[in-house]
This record gives structure tokens, sequence and C-alpha cells, in this order.
């Protein structure tokens, strides 16, 4: 009997944590943490970064003591660093991983931030499709402005044309737009190989 927490184990974990979309540059780990923690008790917060140049690429990851908590969060509309942001159960319900292996260079959907209300759908479309043949794409909308909330996804056929989108850096309208894989990764793959 190692350390087994909670008899919920995994599914309560994920449903405690929450993506972060739409984070402008200038917010860093630690005023990420503070805003939240306010809300809740966080145990722990993490800003995706780029491999290369360090900087920030636009979302991150807040996790809660509590699955509540965290419902709670999803519930309200935040601004950090005077940015509209958007806080999202991280592992949506039919996106789970697929077996433990499972590499990410498997996935087809890709994550967009960062997006500029000029961007219309079809021309969000239309972009992507230079890389590859897409099943779906589509920005959520906020209910009230009925303007799309600065974020997106796209579902390729082919994981190739996900390499393709992700060995680049990508505009929309002028403005870099922040890309990332939509399975998660580096925050699922520490399963280990070793027996207890």
């Amino acid at each position: 009997m190692s350390a087994a927490a909670s008899p919920g184990g995994e599914g309560e974990a994920s449903e405690c944590k929450l993506v972060i979309l739409g984070l402008p540059w200038a917010t860093t780990q630690q005023s990420l943490e503070e805003f939240f923690s306010k809300l809740g008790n966080v145990t722990k917060a993490a800003i995706m970064k780029d491999h290369l140049s360090g900087r920030s690429r636009g979302f991150g990851f807040v996790t809660f003591s509590t699955k509540e908590e965290a419902a709670r969060v999803v519930g309200m509309t935040h601004e950090v660093d005077g940015r509209r942001i958007e806080a999202r159960v991280a592992l949506p319900k039919g996106d789970t991983p697929r077996a433990e292996g499972t590499s990410v260079g498997g996935t087809t959907r890709i994550f967009v931030a960062r997006i500029p209300t000029e961007v219309s759908d079809e021309a969000f479309r239309t972009y992507f499709e230079q890389f590859g043949e897409i099943q779906d794409s589509y920005m959520p909308k906020d209910h009230v402005s009925r303007e799309h909330r600065g974020i997106g996804f796209v579902t390729y056929i082919s994981p190739d044309a996900v390499d393709r989108v992700m060995a680049d850096a990508h505009q929309l309208e002028g403005t870099t737009v922040a890309i990332d894989r939509a399975t998660p990764k580096d925050e699922n793959g520490a399963g280990g190989g070793r027996g207890g």
C-alpha cells in the first residue's frame, strides 16, 4: 500500500484541474496562482511556455484541492492582467487519452488561443486547411456579445497535419496565436513503469 490518495483517485484529480485559456503574455506562474488562490485552494499552477523562446503560449493549468472549487471557478467570469480569460475543466469528456503509451504525436486535434476578434470562422478554417484535411473546426462564442472568445479548436483527419502546424509560429490578422496539441500531455505522462 503505497501512497494511495483518495479512493476517487485520478478521475477526481482530473475534475480538479482546469485549463486557463487566453492568458496575457505578461502573466507569470506566480500571478496566475495568486489570482486563483482568491477563489479556492490552489495545489498547483503552471503556465505553458514555448520550449525554444521560453515565452508564454497563452494558456496554463490550475489545480484546486476539490472538484467543487474547480466547478465554481469554471462557472465564473475572470479577468487577469486586464484581459478576459476562460477557465475550463482540463480534460473534456470524450477527450480522454487513448492509452497510456500513446505519444502526443498521435493526436489529431489542436487548440488555438489569442485569436483576434476580426477572424471569422471561415477565415479560421481556411488558414488551417493549408496544413491538412480538416474534420472539424470551431471557435466558441460568447453568449452575450456573440463574438468568439479568442480561442478555437481544429481537428484534422491525420496527425501529420498537427505536426506540420506545430513546426511553425502562426499569425492571424497580424497577431501571433498560441497553438498546442489539444490532448493533455506533460501533465498526464507521469505514470511510472516501475512496479510497487
